[in-house]
């Protein structure tokens, strides 16, 4: 091999190089758990939530307070649906946090919140569409072809849609504020506040860990006299 081709082969193996250093430099942190809130607070969101799935009694809690128009909220949908999919059992509440700068978000959640029985399909409806609503149009007819696809009637949600108030959204939204939610995702996992977003179901199961060692930690921990 000549000079030339040894330096354009020696260029290539130093920029992949380089590349990889920025990727890792980079890349977010691993999302980790952080504060934790009072008792009283996590009282407060866990036993009025407006919708939840998995077992009440499971050793995890996951709460989630979301924005259906947010691009990072959908971004964190598929990883956290997959995780919750593969541990049916972990305790799962949401809580509606629509942003002011989100014309449609609380139309949105209404939208959600009147799919009778069809809650989070909704939900995931309404992520994984995102781009084809968020940009305003005919977004009753949008929301009603959803519901008939998750086999309601369209008839019938169109007169819930139009009816229905944002008593439930507002007041999950002022539950946010009281426990120091200002962004969408926010996460708390048994008490602790989540310090990054998860975007996988790694991840996930990482935090998990982490929260359970956590509680395990405190659980063993000596009292003082």
């Amino acid at each position: 091999m000549d000079s030339t081709k040894w330096f354009v082969a020696g260029t290539i193996v130093v920029t992949i190089a380089l590349l990889g250093v920025l990727v890792a430099f980079n890349k977010p942190p691993a999302p980790q758990p952080g504060e934790s809130l009072s008792d009283d607070l996590w009282q407060e969101i866990v036993q009025s939530p407006t919708h939840e799935r998995g077992d009440k009694d499971n050793e995890v809690t996951i709460v989630e307070f979301a924005d259906l128009q947010c691009p990072a909220c959908a971004q964190s949908y598929p990883a956290l649906e997959s995780y919750l999919v593969e541990n049916p059992d972990v305790h799962y509440i949401w809580h509606h946090f629509p942003l002011s700068q989100h014309q449609y978000a609380q139309i949105a959640a209404k939208a959600a919140e009147v799919s009778d029985g069809k809650f989070f399909e909704m939900v995931g409806k309404l992520f994984l569409n995102q781009s084809e609503w968020s940009g305003g149009g005919s977004i009753t007819e949008i929301f009603a072809g959803y519901a008939e696809e998750l086999g309601l009637d369209r008839e019938q949600f169109i007169v819930d849609f139009e009816s229905a108030t944002d008593d439930d959204i507002m007041a999950n939204s002022a539950l946010g504020e009281r426990v120091g939610v200002n962004a969408t995702p926010t996460f708390f996992v048994n008490k602790l506040h989540l310090d990054g977003v998860p975007q996988s179901t790694g991840e996930w199961q990482q935090v998990v860990d982490s929260v359970l060692n956590k509680d395990s930690s405190s659980d063993t921990e000596p009292t003082q006299d």
